[in-house]
């Protein structure tokens, strides 16, 4: 993916970044998977932007928010958010938490 990204870095095709994100997440999962750290009640963060000419994709887990200013002057920008929080008070994800085997504290 890397590699493909470098060959093309003004790709905007939308199907082609949504895999290369989904890619890199499942890369990392492996990963962290793999190695000698024990997840087994731990949980992750991340939050990523990607700008492509005036092309913005957002990709996030766990408890982080995207946001940027929008605005043509500085005294008038206004926040903008990409993503929402995966936070377990929110009653989707604390089921899809429970549904997975996971536990949560409030």
């Amino acid at each position: 993916m890397e590699s493909a990204l470098k060959r093309d870095v003004e790709c905007d095709d939308d199907e082609f970044i949504k895999n290369c994100l989904s890619l890199v997440f499942l890369q990392t999962s492996k990963s962290l998977l793999e190695s000698n750290i024990d997840c087994t009640f731990s949980g992750s963060t991340c939050v990523l932007l990607l700008i492509i000419k005036n092309k913005v994709w957002s990709a996030n887990l766990g408890d982080s928010r995207a946001i940027t200013a929008r605005g043509e002057k500085i005294e008038m920008l206004k926040p903008f958010e990409y993503s929402h929080d995966h936070k377990p008070d929110c009653q989707l994800e604390m089921e899809r938490i429970k549904s997975k085997g996971g536990r949560y504290k409030l």
